[in-house]
């Protein structure tokens, strides 16, 4: 009994058909009934019943295909681990970071990792949340700055900061001079998203205010925007407000007043991931320290 022939059981029990499962295999069909029979005959069970219309599998069958699965799945951990051992270079990290962040804390991260790993090359990137889950889990990436907590079972990670919310208000409007603002207060306005946040915005506030998603659900003519600078546009041309993150507030704007959101703020905490799998735990454990220690002189979160 080897990996081929458990890959040819899986095979055979997937298309419940031997010559598919032989195409699929790139075997002959032949080979491949004569290895699953003595599979069958060592094992002293007989794992498919066949006949000239299907291909069945046993109940016993069914149990020995489950732990079949589970050989071949960790076989192939074994490989990619080997593999992403191998293709590693240790002196290129890649980082990557998701549009509504904001650039200014990934790319000050990214100057910090510069100057205390200077052996380090670092490539930085910028893609949506699932899309970042996916590269870390295959490994194409090394690290990212994700919403805490991120709960999935091939990815660890530590929290790094709170990053609070704001609501960005025209200058003359009725709340810019509002002290704070209330979810409750924005039942009523125009609010404006960006397009990759809108509905991720609104599930993490209704956490705070089950009342808020209600309000606005029906709001099918919200403004979009691709970035934060559409936003900041469109809140200064009076199109409605919008609920930012402090990493991404422009407090130069003389147009724009960042009122903050709920007492005590409304915040999203913000974590590193990196891949269970990877395999340099040991340097990226290093860089969440040196970012954790570089957080309160290194960024300007109010």
């Amino acid at each position: 009994m080897n990996l081929r022939d458990l890959k040819y059981l899986l095979a055979v029990s997937e298309y419940k058909n031997f010559t598919k499962a032989a195409d699929y295999c790139a075997t002959t069909q032949p080979t491949l009934s004569n290895q699953i029979r003595k599979l069958e005959n060592f094992l002293d069970v007989e794992i498919f019943e066949r006949s000239t219309h299907f291909v069945r599998v046993t109940p016993i069958g069914q149990r020995i295909i489950d732990a079949a699965k589970r050989v071949v799945e960790n076989s192939n951990l074994i490989v990619q681990i080997a593999h992403n051992s191998n293709r590693i270079e240790p002196s290129k990290l890649k980082f990557g970071s998701f549009p509504s962040l904001g650039n200014f804390i990934p790319l000050q991260y990214v100057a910090i990792l510069k100057q205390q790993f200077e052996q380090l090359k670092i490539q930085y990137l910028e893609d949506d949340v699932d899309a970042l889950v996916d590269l870390l889990t295959r490994q194409e990436i090394d690290f990212a700055l994700l919403p805490f907590p991120e709960m999935h079972p091939l990815l660890e990670g530590v929290k790094l900061f709170d990053d609070p919310f704001y609501v960005a208000v025209p200058i003359d409007h009725a709340y810019a001079s509002s002290t704070n603002l209330q979810l409750s207060d924005l039942a009523n306005q125009q609010l404006l998203f960006l397009i990759e946040d809108q509905s991720h915005f609104r599930e993490l506030l209704n956490q705070f205010d089950t009342s808020f998603s209600l309000s606005h659900q029906a709001h099918e003519d919200d403004f979009r925007a691709l970035n934060f600078e559409s936003l900041r546009i469109m809140v200064k041309q009076g199109l409605g407000l919008a609920i930012i993150p402090g990493t991404v507030v422009n407090w130069d704007d003389s147009e724009v007043r960042y009122v903050p959101l709920g007492s005590p703020a409304i915040s999203w905490p913000i974590g590193i991931y990196w891949s269970k799998q990877h395999a340099k735990p040991e340097l990226l454990e290093e860089i969440c320290t040196v970012l954790q220690s570089n957080l309160d002189t290194k960024t300007d979160i109010r």
